[in-house]
């Protein structure tokens, strides 16, 4: 009942802020304004109470916005010149190739595959392991989705039933470990992608990937996980009773190596764009290019439709491009 009447509340405020400069003889700098806090009202709310599905409330944003004029539709669509947005769209091609060779969980694999019969050790195995796959695969999605089985698949190894304190400890340490640490890591989440694009439009500052990673790893990641570790060690702590694991992976197939030599090598041109002065955004671009070529093709085009979100980059335009009309107005 709270949200039904927070959610009108909204939609009734934000009308009227949009349809006020119809009704008021206000002088076209003020009625513009109007519009675009109405618009701004409208989006991040219907955002923040899940009243429709991201994408959609961001084509509502595209289309009030250039229906009542509010921007020009340079502002309005900022979002797709971003670097952000390229770096969002480059990261899911890397993150549909990971997956599909199985490079990540091999990586998974072989951090797991040392593990002991210590609960410390298993907690600090998977942070680890996923703060890693920040560096590898820039899709926190995607390596929740990566990670999760083969987490899962450690705890039934290491005698962890479904339900027990071990188990939830080693899925939360994954989750967490996964998204906090890698913000710290330029092209590894999408709220970090967006925030380069709205400083790039809005103030012209231009963030790049050594010294970001320089500035705000060391505190998001480093220390996020001494902290994580020691935290949901001493929360969760369980006896592990482990099993025998007889899985083994496959040995590294053409592709698979292949991948990894392009990932080392995006990873390098990432760390020296300050020499360079190639942003990282097309350094993604390159790379999920480089997966699509017909001599490559590690990624089909079946799995590119099928693995690229077009709902997940429509919201991402939209986020930036509210910055650029807030911006214009």
């Amino acid at each position: 009942m709270l949200r039904r009447l927070a959610v009108l509340a909204v939609a009734l405020t934000a009308a009227g802020l949009l349809i006020a400069p119809f009704l008021l003889a206000l002088p076209p700098a003020d009625a513009t304004q109007l519009r675009a806090a109405g618009l701004v009202l409208l989006t991040l709310g219907f955002w923040a109470m899940v009243v429709l599905p991201e994408f959609m409330t961001a084509l509502i944003f595209f289309l009030i916005a250039m229906v009542l004029h509010i921007a020009p539709p340079a502002a309005v669509f900022t979002g797709f010149s971003s670097t952000a947005w390229w770096l969002v769209f480059g990261g899911m091609i890397v993150g549909a190739a990971v997956e599909k060779t199985g490079l990540g969980k091999r990586l998974a694999r072989a951090v797991f595959g040392r593990l002991g019969s210590s609960y410390p050790q298993a907690v600090a195995a998977v942070a680890l392991a996923a703060v890693g796959l920040g560096f590898l695969m820039p899709s926190t999605m995607g390596r929740v989705v990566l990670l999760m089985p083969i987490v899962i698949a450690l705890c039934d190894r290491l005698g962890f039933a479904p339900g027990s304190r071990g188990r939830l400890g080693l899925a939360m340490t994954a989750a967490l470990a996964t998204y906090v640490p890698t913000t710290g890591i330029l092209p590894a989440s999408v709220p970090t992608s967006v925030l380069v694009g709205a400083a790039e439009q809005l103030y012209g500052i231009k963030l790049t990937y050594g010294p970001f990673l320089l500035q705000h790893f060391p505190v998001l990641g480093l220390g996020y996980v001494a902290i994580l570790i020691p935290a949901a060690t001493l929360i969760f702590r369980d006896m592990p009773k482990p099993r025998p694991d007889d899985a083994t992976l496959a040995p590294m197939g053409a592709e698979e190596r292949m991948l990894a030599w392009l990932l080392a090598a995006a990873l390098v041109a990432y760390a020296l764009d300050f020499l360079h002065h190639v942003s990282p955004a097309w350094v993604s671009l390159a790379a999920g290019l480089a997966l699509l070529l017909p001599g490559i093709a590690i990624v089909s085009p079946k799995l590119f439709g099928e693995r690229v979100n077009i709902a997940v980059l429509v919201y991402v335009a939209a986020i930036i491009g509210i910055g650029g009309v807030v911006e214009q107005t």
